[in-house]
């Protein structure tokens, strides 16, 4: 259902679009976590701005601490960024070999290192690259424009933080684009309702933070999700389709096997069909 409108179309086909979407929504969320204004779950946490820096010195090589505006303590820019690279990635390894166990295996599949083997063939780097990649770009950059850009500045970190989106391309999964577009509109509105205080707009637009969004976009949202499984569900990931089944006590799911029956009644009853 998501693909029937042009613009819908064309970011689900265009791997290009839906990675500068990630990008912009990537230098969106890492700013509003360095500025502690978002506690939702992101792919890293970057070091806030009042963190305790170190002092540079009179060389400026690998080796020897960064300049203070760096904010990562006691480290060095290349151990800084080395360290991150190491920790993402086993972390994606991890999860990778994770969901190489639990992929399903075909019921005709007999014997030990068959299955193993179906398994095998399943494994794939896909959070192992996105992840490495992502922090690697981050703070590799990060630390390169505090460097040779006047130290450390909102603009040097946002586009740090935009161009480590680009790591998206290793895997263009629309569920990880929707969680980000749904995490940087929370963030705008968090933006909206921050600058319209009363110190500079007086009680002008008091109503606008008083509206219960939650409340109001929440309902839509899961109803056309219920609806886009409920037609097709192969329109919303597993993991969609399991809260849906939750939700609904499971009406969805006895929906489809219901509906299954009744096309496997009419197969046998009607071979032309």
């Amino acid at each position: 259902m998501l693909e029937n409108t042009a613009l819908t179309k064309l970011i689900v086909k265009s791997s290009l679009i839906r990675t500068f979407i990630f990008m912009c929504c990537s230098a969106l969320i890492l700013n509003a976590k360095r500025r502690k204004t978002y506690k939702g779950f992101w792919l890293m946490e970057p070091i806030a701005y009042n963190a305790t820096t170190v002092e540079q010195t009179e060389d400026n090589d690998d080796n020897t601490m960064c300049k203070s505006s760096c904010n990562h303590k006691d480290k060095t820019c290349q151990q800084y960024a080395l360290q991150g690279i190491r920790n993402f990635m086993l972390t994606g390894l991890g999860l990778d070999v994770i969901k190489m166990l639990m992929s399903n295996v075909p019921t005709n599949v007999n014997g030990f290192m068959a299955k193993l083997y179906v398994k095998l063939k399943t494994f794939k780097l896909r959070s192992f690259a996105i992840l490495t990649s992502y922090v690697a770009t981050y703070r590799l950059l990060h630390c390169y424009f505090n460097r040779n850009f006047g130290g450390d500045s909102p603009l040097n970190h946002s586009v740090a933080a935009f161009l480590s989106g680009s790591s998206f391309i290793f895997f263009p999964k629309l569920t990880l684009l929707s969680y980000a577009m749904v995490a940087s509109l929370q963030i705008s509105w968090q933006y909206v309702t921050t600058y319209l205080t009363e110190a500079r707009f007086g009680d002008t637009y008091e109503w606008v933070k008083r509206l219960p969004c939650t409340m109001m976009f929440y309902p839509m949202a899961l109803a056309y999700l219920v609806n886009a499984y409920a037609l097709n569900k192969n329109s919303v990931s597993k993991l969609g389709g399991m809260v849906i089944n939750g939700i609904t006590n499971n009406y969805v799911k006895t929906t489809h096997a219901s509906v299954e029956v009744v096309e496997q009644i009419l197969a046998r009853c009607s071979p032309a069909l």
